[in-house]
């Protein structure tokens, strides 16, 4: 009998590991989207590989010459940087937009082991260029390809215990906000008088109700939402777990708001101006608040500023 409810215990200790190993990969994972990012992302993998060999020198490399050594440690971590660098602008981009903008924990397992066979040949290759003495064997390559492949799982779950500790503050972060402790929903909801001018706004958790004219501009926080609105004449910012592309839909279907770039969404009503190059465009709110405007939306932003305005002042002159 003790001997059954000691196997049941081990069923279920393995099942619970199991299953927060699934809950793991199935978080959202943040994803490189600038090119500066991408190339950030591709050096730090390279400079990681490298201190891993030059400092902690596994699997033996050390018992090779010091030119041997340090060459590889600096080939490998430059092979690394080069193979994140390609993909990061071409299959991971590409795969990005196939998931219609949803990466995960296990996507980015997926790409670690697409890249996986493509760093271990160039490292085999490079070492075989950098000791002449060394032929070609399967043996060499396969031993190559387990360094390579525990190297970067090494440092892939250290990224995964990275981002939690940084998702943790964050959370932490949302938890004081403003809007948290200052501020509760009902309050604001029973703020508004005029159902017509009330918009609900759906997160993952919760719905939001929030006044048209009190939004000033809403914006793309990885896997959070922030929205800034004026409540009792201050500004205050909310911050909800959930997809920005669905903000973005709920708020198109009226005719206030503006998407001006990928990450923002503002209140055409606060624009005061439009600043700046075409290379690098501003929208001026209330506030002097700047907010980043892509060169596709420059052109229709500038036409509907125009028409507001035009609108106003002949409003004004009668």
């Amino acid at each position: 009998m003790r001997k059954k409810v000691l196997i049941s215990e081990i069923k279920n200790n393995i099942k619970d590991k199991l299953k927060l190993i699934f809950e793991l990969l199935r978080n959202q994972y943040s994803i490189s989207l600038t090119k500066k990012e991408k190339i950030s992302n591709a050096l730090s993998w390279g400079i990681k590989v490298f201190m891993v060999l030059f400092l902690l020198r596994p699997f033996g490399i050390s018992d090779e010459s010091i030119y041997i050594f340090i060459y590889t440690c600096i080939g490998f971590g430059l092979i690394t940087s080069f193979v994140f660098i390609i993909n990061n602008f071409t299959i991971k981009s590409h795969l990005y937009r196939m998931l219609s903008r949803n990466w995960y924990t296990w996507h980015e397992l997926l790409y670690i082991l697409l890249l996986f066979p493509q760093i271990s040949i160039l490292n085999y290759l490079f070492y075989l260029k950098l000791d002449s003495n060394n032929v070609f064997s399967i043996y060499e390559l396969f031993k190559i390809s387990f360094y390579t492949i525990d190297i970067i799982f090494i440092l892939f779950f250290i990224n995964i215990i990275y981002y939690l500790v940084e998702n943790y503050k964050k959370e932490s972060t949302i938890i004081q906000t403003k809007l948290e402790y200052y501020i509760e929903i009902n309050k604001l909801n029973n703020m508004y008088k005029n159902e017509n001018d009330i918009i609900s706004l759906h997160f993952e958790k919760q719905t939001v109700n929030l006044q048209k004219n009190s939004i000033l501009y809403v914006s793309a926080w990885e896997n959070y939402i922030k929205i800034y609105v004026y409540a009792n004449n201050e500004l205050i910012q909310i911050i909800k777990r959930g997809k920005f592309k669905e903000t973005v839909k709920e708020l198109s279907e009226y005719s206030e708001f503006f998407q001006c770039h990928r990450s923002y969404i503002i209140n055409l009503k606060f624009v005061k101006k439009i600043t700046g190059t075409n290379k690098k465009l501003v929208v001026v709110l209330t506030d002097n608040i700047k907010i980043p405007v892509s060169r596709e939306n420059s052109k229709p932003l500038r036409e509907l500023v125009d028409k507001i305005q035009n609108h106003l002042h002949s409003i004004s002159s009668l």
